[in-house]
């Protein structure tokens, strides 16, 4: 046998036993889908009403093996879902902004871990007199009264395997529990300004205003913003806003940019 031929049979044999161990990994973590740990964290224990809160979610391996899945679970492509509740049972489901429009990975992901976050105050709620589950929320501030609040996530967990609904696994997290305070001073005088318009919370989640009504909706927060400025002490909500339209000012900025540089052209 020629040195050729040699280096040609140990190269096949290293990509053959390379194969095989790809090859054995996919059978051994489609098969522990069910072994998955779904875990939530908020980024701060207590907040004030209007106040958005930052999750984090956690899939993971109860053995700390990778893992393959056919469709890795987030809020965007809707198999990660955020549930609310004022008890440790009877849970309601928040949606927010953009949730579920997204579309999940065209191609198997092994994985040791995956990481996501989302934040939550604007809820979708749905329609009146619509046929949407009575187990949503009903309120577009996802929790508009203050006191204590249970939240966890579910994720719908489907592996190469996979064929139809009916073969998914759904995976629950335990529930993290958070406080919602009344709000004080500035902020109080900010949320009863704000707590009756669903926009706005929409507006301090996403730094972004709905096309509708949009120069009423900015003359209405510059107005929140003008007045509460001038009021003492620092603010929580009054914060947000300004963060929240200085990203606006941003994107419209952007958009005006682009639409100059299709005039030119």
């Amino acid at each position: 046998m020629t040195y050729k031929h040699l280096i040609y049979v140990f190269t096949t044999i290293l990509v053959l036993s390379f194969l095989m161990r790809i090859s054995t990994t996919s059978v051994t973590t489609a098969q522990n889908v069910t072994d998955l740990q779904l875990k939530i964290s908020s980024d701060q224990k207590s907040y004030i009403l209007g106040q958005p809160i930052k999750l984090d979610f956690l899939l993971k391996g109860a053995d700390g093996e990778p893992f393959k899945l056919r469709t890795i679970p987030t809020v965007e492509n809707g198999y990660l879902r955020v549930w609310i509740s004022r008890s440790p049972e009877d849970f309601s489901e928040y949606i927010g902004p953009q949730w579920g429009l997204g579309e999940g990975n065209k191609l198997p992901q092994v994985l040791p871990a995956f990481r996501s976050s989302a934040t939550i105050l604007y809820n979708n709620k749905p329609p009146r007199f619509s046929s949407v589950p009575e187990n949503r929320i009903q309120t577009e501030f996802a929790m508009p009264r203050a006191g204590i609040y249970f939240i966890k996530a579910s994720a719908v967990i489907w592996n190469e395997k996979v064929t139809s609904d009916d073969d998914n696994v759904i995976i629950e997290s335990d529930p993290i529990e958070v406080v919602i305070d009344e709000p004080l001073g500035n902020d109080k005088k900010i949320w009863n300004m704000i707590k009756d318009d669903g926009d706005l919370a929409y507006f301090m989640q996403q730094g972004d205003l709905r096309r509708q009504g949009y120069e009423e909706r900015r003359e209405k927060i510059n107005k929140i913003l003008n007045g509460a400025s001038a009021g003492n002490g620092d603010s929580v909500l009054l914060n947000q806003l300004q963060s929240s339209m200085e990203k606006l000012r941003i994107s419209e900025t952007k958009i005006m940019q682009t639409r100059q540089h299709r005039q030119k052209h």
